[in-house]
């Protein structure tokens, strides 16, 4: 190699060599994400992307920086909302490099995530966690390691013509997939409401924010949950609010981090990095409000002033420094399904079989927290 002694020449072998091994290990790319509309839009973009919507090609993986040897991820996020703005904005700040992640940052719509997950398509996923502990329940090894919120963001929005829970009777609602966080959080309000799901209100799949958004709009269904900034341009377009889940006392797990057993098994100091920088950039998003509302901006497509500071409202100031797993959210979810599923009767006792609780607990022992807060 020009300009090398022969021992340094030697050392940059070795050193491509094992980043060469480390790349191989890990597979290849996925290929089947899909990408996404922007927010707000009536239909999908149409091609397949792997990728971060709304930012150029060579952004989507974090430039490698010196310090620990870098690993690399694959990480998906089922959703265009506001509350991903912690992982776009460790990748578009470099937290993810800073701790040695090379992390390739895709969109796989609603609870496709999970299956991903499980397939080794991906090496962990950001999606709602009934889904993950709807699939454990089912004989997979997906756990839940991380929670990015544990409150509800949702707001029931119906169209025009209907005034009253009783104006929903024998109409239609969508939601993404049955079990997901849009699904579970549609029944509640319905509950909530007086209205019995499936027997007063016909709920119908038909998958991300985005396309109930869309289908509101077609009139082919009477209404869906939104979140903001969605529930700010659905409101300028005549829908409106029938049930705010935000004001409820309940946790909730809209929105977790999960992976294989497996993976986390063969992985555990990379999760522990990915961890920590989730925990970073929540830091980061809370305390810097331009730099949050900028990847917001970015990654919704939004250019509307009053919808981007709605998002960061609805989402960022809300968010906790070390936000709870959730394990309280999932026995209340396991109870709602013991009445037709008996493995989720089995279940309540031991909510925590669901989770990976030891990086949250690695995170409050080492004092990050209170580092990054300044001992609050």
């Amino acid at each position: 190699m020009p300009g090398l002694t022969p021992q340094g020449a030697h050392l940059a072998l070795v050193l491509i060599f094992g980043l060469t091994l480390v790349a191989q290990g890990c597979g290849p790319s996925p290929q089947g994400a899909s990408s996404p509309p922007a927010a707000g839009g009536n239909a999908p973009a149409p091609s397949t992307v792997v990728g971060t919507p709304g930012m150029p090609s060579a952004a989507q993986t974090a430039p490698i920086q010196s310090g620990p040897e870098m690993r690399r991820m694959r990480v998906a996020y089922s959703a265009l909302w506001a509350l991903n703005a912690v992982p776009w904005a460790a990748l578009d700040e470099g937290l993810f490099a800073r701790h040695g992640l090379d992390v390739e940052l895709r969109f796989i719509a609603s609870a496709q995530t999970v299956p991903a997950a499980l397939s080794g398509d991906v090496d962990v996923s950001f999606g709602g966690g009934y889904a993950a502990v709807t699939s454990r329940l089912g004989g997979s090894d997906a756990l839940i390691v991380f929670n990015l919120a544990n409150w509800s963001p949702y707001e029931l929005m119906v169209t025009p013509d209907i005034h009253s829970a009783a104006d929903l009777r024998g109409k239609a609602l969508g939601v993404s997939r049955f079990g997901s966080a849009s699904d579970t959080a549609t029944r509640d309000a319905l509950r909530r409401l007086g209205l019995a799901p499936e027997r007063d209100v016909t709920l119908i799949q038909v998958g991300s924010l985005q396309e109930r958004i869309a289908a509101m709009k077609s009139g082919a269904i009477a209404g869906g949950v939104a979140a903001p900034p969605d529930t700010v341009i659905l409101r300028r377009q005549g829908f409106k609010t029938l049930y705010d889940l935000r004001n409820s006392p309940d946790k909730e797990l809209p929105n977790s981090v999960f992976a294989t057993e497996r993976w986390l098994r063969a992985n555990d100091e990379v999760a522990q990095r990915f961890v920590d920088a989730m925990i970073e950039a929540t830091h980061l998003a809370k305390t810097d409000r331009e730099a949050a509302e900028k990847v917001l901006a970015d990654y919704l497509k939004l250019e509307d002033p009053e919808a981007i500071a709605d998002a960061y409202e609805g989402f960022v100031t809300r968010m906790e420094p070390a936000p709870d797993l959730g394990i309280e959210a999932a026995r209340s979810y396991l109870q709602e399904q013991a009445a037709t599923d008996p493995r989720a009767a089995a279940a309540i006792g031991d909510p925590a079989q669901f989770f990976e609780a030891r990086y949250m607990d690695r995170v409050r022992a080492s004092g990050l927290v209170e580092r990054l807060y300044g001992g609050r």
